[in-house]
């Protein structure tokens, strides 16, 4: 039996190295080429955006000085800047090398000193609980390893803590003595719970205990309605668990609710600001009780009322960090609800702190702290390099999914910034959030792509929708004149599929400009050209609607989101396309099976891009002889800029290394869960955890696994054995697992 799964494992590890021989190119991320918008240079342009932006302060290099972390739901997506100001100064540099240390965060994130030990610890969604990372220092930079979900004691026994995922909670000394406690709302919304933390008490120290009480089921005396944009104070809490009837809406349940815990008058207890997802504003409640036995008496719900007032579309969230370096806590508002029309381009709110020792008092400093120095075209960013100037320069047109125009409404447009460089230092100037006008299309989605269709020296213009409609505009300015383009036909083809994203290139090699279209469902459709070169032809019906076999779903994924493009390296073609989940996917072009058949799968998450949900490539060498470049649209709405800089076999990439010295596997055997210690193992490349059946089936895969000690869950796995896969740019090996 030994010898036969040995045979087996030997077999898989030949299997997934074969599979990764081809020669690749190597992408490298960049942000040398300038960005000018609003009369200014902008220095974070090439990050990728921000659409719910939650931020922590965190000392990330050990040298007593807190940073930035910036954890985005959107693809959850993790930034880290190193603080560079001096006193009363706001100075931030991009510092992704601090990410790496992260586990995968979920839904929302608090950074802390939980277990009083001067370091932050990390606490985050984990479907509807709350997981706790310790923190420490590793080499000089803040790392974590997993402790435990927190828990309360219940009737029966210990219960999980609930935190809907669509929630944001408070971890804060409640009582004054010294310890982290928890402020969170009842699952069915309304109240507040308050979950004590007596380690203190029962062990003298801050974290001995990690099983909460629940001293209070209606912390505060207060409940949030959904009949009005304030909360309802109250003498007593009607009702031990359930809420009471809202009268307005009798089958409302929690759909979603922000808490930020706060000493606004410094007098030793916690007041709270509340957001809801069913309004934008902020409610400021004023805590008149002790630290020991809370009491609301006050409320603002139009805070600051003093200042301008808080008006973040939808779900507001409150963060406390001191942003200019002088020693009190600033406020920065962003929304949270992933589920509604947002504001995604004005969507951190900055209020400085400008009370003294005894008040804060907060003045509104600026709608885009940050995102206001990155290119950001809202959501769903779809970018494509085209000569719009008529200079012979690539500018960049970005498609999205909409700018927020109001309560619940988004309108798409195109996002167009100039090339105002030279072909080798390119430079990009924004010119206009509303290129052609197409905003009166009033769609959602809009994808656009160029091609010089009938041969007349000038590109027309098409624009997929999330209707799957394909709207054709020409350019009716003289050649090498700037592009003025408009409407010709809307709706010129109306396509079955949702959300199409068209792309023009000549497949099979006749000279005119054949049309593929990802879509929703991460499939590839190819429409031949069957018309000449000054007559273009399409057939509404693809030619093959599975073009080269691609299939960009995750497992379990009903959505792929493909956004193709050709690639040529070493004269081979490759197919890029982007996904909902699995990054860039690479497959070897294959002229023989344009119309059936498979491309081979050359590469997924090709060059560990990791940009988040929706990736979609554009690529473009400025000048005859440069460099290829490659910019990446994404959920979060922004750009993140990439340069070819060489040609590497994968396989001389690859070392052989005997996973059991550099990766702990335990407890294996095991039944409910494992842990996955990299000992030895370098993770600051991005590192990638599978899990394979004996007959080489993938059934999980785990993305940028960051932490030492990552906890993978393996109740749901039927007795036997499988092979856990760790992958990333030096190693790619296999090691069996026993489950129970």
């Amino acid at each position: 039996m030994k010898k036969m799964k040995k045979n087996i494992l030997a077999f898989l590890i030949v299997l997934l190295n074969t599979f990764a021989l081809t020669a690749q190119p190597v992408f490298e991320q960049i942000h040398n080429i300038p960005v000018h918008q609003n009369n200014q240079t902008i220095d974070k342009a090439w990050l990728g955006g921000l659409n719910y932006p939650q931020f922590n302060a965190a000392d990330l290099n050990n040298n007593g000085i807190d940073d930035l972390v910036v954890f985005d739901k959107s693809g959850n997506r993790i930034l880290t800047f190193l603080n560079s100001g001096q006193e009363g100064e706001i100075s931030y540099t991009y510092a992704p090398e601090y990410a790496e240390y992260f586990p995968n965060v979920q839904h929302w994130m608090i950074l802390t000193d939980f277990n009083c030990d001067g370091v932050p610890d990390l606490f985050f969604s984990g479907n509807n609980r709350i997981e706790y990372y310790r923190g420490k220092y590793t080499d000089g930079k803040l790392d974590f390893e997993y402790v435990d979900y927190l828990r309360y004691q219940g009737f029966s026994g210990p219960l999980n803590i609930f935190v809907s995922t669509v929630d944001y909670p408070a971890i804060v000394d409640v009582n004054g003595d010294g310890v982290k406690d928890i402020l969170a709302f009842h699952m069915l919304g309304g109240f507040v719970l308050y979950f004590k933390n007596n380690s203190m008490d029962t062990h003298g120290n801050c974290d001995g205990n990690l099983i909460f009480e629940q001293a209070d089921n209606c912390w505060g005396d207060f409940y949030e309605s959904a009949s009005s944009k304030g909360v309802s104070l109250v003498d007593s809490c009607v009702g031990f668990f359930l809420p009471p009837v809202d009268e307005y809406y009798p089958d409302r349940r929690h759909a979603g609710s922000t808490l930020t815990a706060l000493d606004i008058n410094n007098n030793g207890v916690q007041d709270l600001l509340v957001g809801d997802v069913e309004y934008s504003n902020i409610v400021f409640l004023l805590n008149g009780g002790t630290p020991d036995l809370a009491k609301m008496v006050q409320q603002d719900s139009l805070f600051p009322n003093y200042d301008i007032p808080i008006h973040m579309p939808t779900m507001p969230a409150n963060f406390l960090v001191d942003i200019n370096n002088n020693g009190k806590k600033d406020l920065i508002v962003a929304p949270t609800d992933m589920y509604s029309a947002t504001e995604t381009l004005d969507c951190a709110w900055l209020y400085l702190n400008v009370g003294d020792e005894d008040s804060m008092i907060f003045q509104k400093e600026s709608s885009s702290f940050l995102v206001g120095d990155m290119i950001d075209a809202g959501q769903m960013s779809r970018p494509v390099f085209v000569d719009i100037s008529g200079n012979g320069l690539k500018d960049l047109i970005i498609g999205n999914n909409g700018y927020y125009t109001g309560p619940f409404e988004k309108t798409a447009a195109l996002t167009y910034y100039e090339n105002t460089g030279t072909p080798e230092e390119p430079e990009f100037t924004l010119i206009t959030r509303d290129f052609g006008s197409l905003s009166q299309l009033n769609k959602v989605y809009l994808s656009p792509a160029f091609a010089d269709l009938n041969n007349n020296g000038k590109k027309e213009l098409v624009v997929g929708d999330e209707d799957g409609s394909l709207h054709l505009f020409v350019n009716v300015s003289a050649v090498n004149e700037p592009a003025v383009y408009v409407l010709e036909e809307e709706e010129w083809i109306r396509y079955p599929w949702t959300f199409s994203t068209p792309y023009f290139y000549d497949i099979n090699g006749n000279g005119l400009y054949d049309l593929l279209v990802g879509e929703r469902q991460g499939t590839i459709k190819l429409m031949l050209n069957k018309g000449t070169q000054t007559n273009f032809d399409f057939d509404i019906t693809p030619d093959n609607p599975f073009f080269g076999g691609i299939d960009a779903r995750k497992p379990m994924f009903i959505d792929g989101y493909t956004s193709p493009a050709i690639i040529e390296l070493d004269n081979q073609k490759y197919v890029l396309t982007g996904s909902e989940a699995r990054g860039l996917l690479l497959y070897a072009f294959n002229p023989d099976s344009i119309l059936e058949g498979k491309f081979d799968l050359t590469a997924e998450d090709f060059s560990q891009t990791n940009v988040g949900q929706r990736s979609a490539p554009a690529l473009t060498k400025f000048s005859p002889e440069g460099q290829l470049h490659m910019v990446l649209g994404n959920m979060r709405g922004g750009l993140q800029l990439y340069r070819l800089t060489q040609e590497v076999s994968v396989e001389e990439s690859i070392q052989t290394v005997d996973l059991e010295n550099i990766v702990n596997i335990y407890p294996n055997p095991a039944s409910t869960f494992i842990n996955i210690e990299f000992s030895n193992l370098d993770i600051s490349n991005r590192t990638d955890i599978e899990v394979f059946n004996i007959q080489g089936q993938l059934l999980r895969k785990i993305e940028n696994v960051n932490s030492r000690v990552y906890r993978v869950d393996v109740s749901d796995l039927s007795p036997g054995m499988y092979l856990i896969k760790v992958r990333n740019a030096i190693t790619n090996q296999v090691q069996k697992l026993i489950v129970h």
